[in-house]
């Protein structure tokens, strides 16, 4: 892996993917559709009374409210405060289910005055005493036993269509391969709705017998956005599971209700599709991937290679949420439109020459050269209170009040480059060096050094190709030494080695006829550090590979070690430097440890195989130095009489000691 990503620099730095897509098969051109039909359903969520259960925990949280000290039994047990005697058992009870506290309807009504109960059903006293009085609506639907599920109309089985057509051939010059693709998925989340097209087209053409010529494109469009209900589980999020089931789902006009129940009840009164009614939304990517790759074949075993990769992608929002939902304020309701465009390339110039001599020397020399640059443009606004009317949704815009809106756009540019040089030599198949030196740079490093170079050198001996090695049950032996340095440039902003300016506000003046002005003005928020550097990691590698039997049980051993140093962090400043904290390169973390896998191909036949794996491994992270650079502390003689910790200079030309700016740690 150290070779590896010797050869990728920086982008290596999590590791190395290699990918390699579909082709065509010499012969007939082949044309081939498949569809794909699939079913999604919630697999876990909490569960939803029915209307009975939701009438036993409202009896359940009524009854629990009554329990104490009965004065007259001295018990502890569920009885109405104020009450003589044993209480009023099954006084939140259905009027059907009294036999089991053995009083009858009569008295059972009769635990009120004849004024509360007159005139009203013992089903109407029930709901009532179960407190779904708290509105005329939830009284009415419970004595017309008039429920909803309101999971039901949160979940759903989402069905999902997988289309996909491809047309592939080859032949000794032309190798070809395309598809086209449409999916519709729904979620099991009602509003989960998501719908993309895509195509491939990959074209390997042989021009001459010295001209290779590929082209690898692929296209998508998919659409983002949905609006899914609430499924919040904390208090004050609105989640329509949380509504009684005798809430008002429709009203008698066939129109979705706004407060399912009642509007005397606050707090959780949401029905998702009274306001799914009132919003619309179309979120989606446009992404255009392309490749274009030459190579050259030149005698005496040389051969160029030219690699373009650009890539677009647009990105658009647009949201919308209507002032005709009293529940939303016009100051605060309208239209979020957003829009962004990011363009990528990565560029690779590579000369390679492999050639053997006397069957026995095998060189190969790699020079490459690297070139990478993003950009990326967004904007957006933030449209509200439009006037008169937003009728339009968010295709209208312009006559939103300016006062409630805002603007915003934000840009940026990275570029990169890179020079490598590698070498392998190997000879007779037994002795092996690699040796790889890479200069990488990065714009969004401190102009002081935006450079670092990067070597790097490994060799191995294959002492199971030795003539005096005569053991015939290892089919493999070999011993790998490695060294080399990395770097890592992964950064939360571009310009975060820059001075950043932010609009504060505004700030009044008056200019010479004594008249007030009031004008917008910059800052600083950031402070720049010209000399942030690439974070590197060194690593020494001993590595032991084993085969016996055919590799039929192959054993892998790696010793390690790694040091960071340099680590991007953010390093906390003083106040009286005006700003909170700087990007700097801190600190150092020491990683060692050994990693063993053994693998055996216990069985093998023409249509099955059983093959078994083993790994130990073991890690030991060591922080060597968390601030900055070991100084000597030095006596009025210059004899070194301790050390201390100090950062190293940030900015140039900063009138402030260093020991005060920072503070030292000893």
């Amino acid at each position: 892996m150290l070779r590896q990503a010797s050869v990728y620099g920086s982008r290596a730095a999590a590791g190395v993917i290699l990918i390699s897509t579909k082709k065509g098969k010499t012969g007939k051109p082949i044309v081939s559709f498949t569809t794909n039909t699939t079913i999604s359903n919630k697999s876990a969520y909490r569960g939803v009374y029915s209307p009975e259960g939701y009438l036993k925990y409202r009896e359940d949280w009524e009854t629990a409210q009554t329990y104490g000290v009965n004065p007259t039994s001295k018990q502890y047990e569920a009885w109405i405060a104020g009450t003589v005697a044993n209480g009023k058992p099954g006084y939140f009870s259905n009027p059907n289910d009294l036999a089991k506290w053995g009083i009858t309807e009569a008295q059972w009504l009769a635990y009120q005055p004849v004024a509360q109960t007159a005139g009203k059903s013992s089903k109407e006293v029930w709901g009532t005493r179960l407190g779904l009085n708290f509105d005329p609506s939830l009284m009415a639907n419970f004595l017309a036993d008039k429920t909803h599920d309101w999971s039901d109309s949160s979940f759903r089985t989402g069905i999902n269509h997988d289309n996909n057509l491809s047309i592939s051939g080859a032949s000794d010059k032309v190798n070809y391969y395309m598809s086209f693709g449409y999916l519709t998925s729904e979620g099991a989340i009602v509003g989960n709705d998501y719908k993309s097209a895509r195509s491939n087209m990959k074209v390997d053409a042989k021009i001459t017998d010295w001209l290779d010529f590929g082209i690898n494109v692929n296209f998508q469009d998919r659409s983002d956005g949905d609006v899914t209900p609430s499924l919040g589980t904390e208090s004050g999020q609105n989640n329509m599971m949380r509504t009684s089931p005798y809430g008002t789902f429709i009203d008698a006009n066939g129109n979705y209700e706004r407060q399912p129940m009642g509007k005397n009840v606050s707090g959780q009164n949401y029905n998702y599709y009274y306001e799914r009614q009132f919003i619309e939304k179309e979120t989606g990517f446009t992404t255009l991937n392309t490749i274009f790759n030459t190579k050259v074949t030149l005698p005496l075993g040389i051969t160029y290679t030219f690699n373009i990769a650009p890539r677009y992608q647009f990105y658009h929002d647009r949201y919308f949420r209507s002032t005709q939902n009293p529940n939303w304020a016009p100051a605060t309701t309208g239209v979020n439109r957003n829009n962004a465009t990011r363009f990528d390339y990565n560029l690779n110039n590579t000369l390679a020459w492999d050639y053997t001599i006397a069957e026995k020397h095998h060189i190969i020399a790699t020079f490459v050269q690297e070139a990478e640059e993003r950009r990326y443009w967004s904007d957006g606004m933030d449209a509200y209170n439009i006037q008169p009317s937003d009728a339009l949704g968010f295709h209208n815009v312009n006559t939103a009040t300016l006062a409630n809106s805002t603007l915003k756009s934000y840009d940026s540019h990275e570029t990169a480059d890179a020079l490598m040089a590698r070498l392998f030599y190997s000879y007779d198949n037994r002795y092996m060096f690699t040796a790889t030196v890479r200069r990488d740079g990065y714009s969004a490093f401190g102009a002081s050094d935006p450079y670092a170079v990067f070597p790097s050198f490994g060799v191995a001996w294959t002492f199971k190709n030795e003539n005096w090695f005569k053991w015939d049950a290892m089919s493999t032996g070999k011993l790998r030494l490695s060294w080399g340095k990395n770097g890592n440039r992964s950064l939360a902003d571009p310009y975060i080695s820059l001075a950043n300016l932010v609009n504060n506000g505004t700030m009044g003046y008056l200019d010479a006829s004594g008249k007030a002005l009031e004008l917008k003005y910059l800052s600083l928020d950031r402070m720049a550090n010209p000399n942030l550097q690439w974070e590197k990691t060194t690593s020494t590698n001993i590595g032991l590979d084993l085969g016996f039997l055919h590799d039929r049980i192959t054993a892998t051993l790696d010793l390690y070690k790694t040091a960071t140093h340099d680590m991007i962090m953010s390093q906390s400043l003083p106040g009286f430097t005006g700003f909170s904290s700087i990007a700097t390169n801190l600190g150092e973390v020491q990683n060692k440890g050994f990693e063993l896998s053994v693998n055996t191909l216990n069985i093998k036949k023409p249509n099955f195989e059983w093959r078994t794996t083993l790994g130990i491994s073991y890690n030991e992270n060591k922080i060597i130095s968390l601030y900055g650079n070991m100084v000597d502390i030095k006596d009025a003689s210059g004899n070194v009489i301790g050390k201390k910790k100090v950062m190293i200079q940030i900015m140039d030309g900063l009138l402030v000691d260093q020991s005060l700016k920072f503070g030292i740690i000893k």
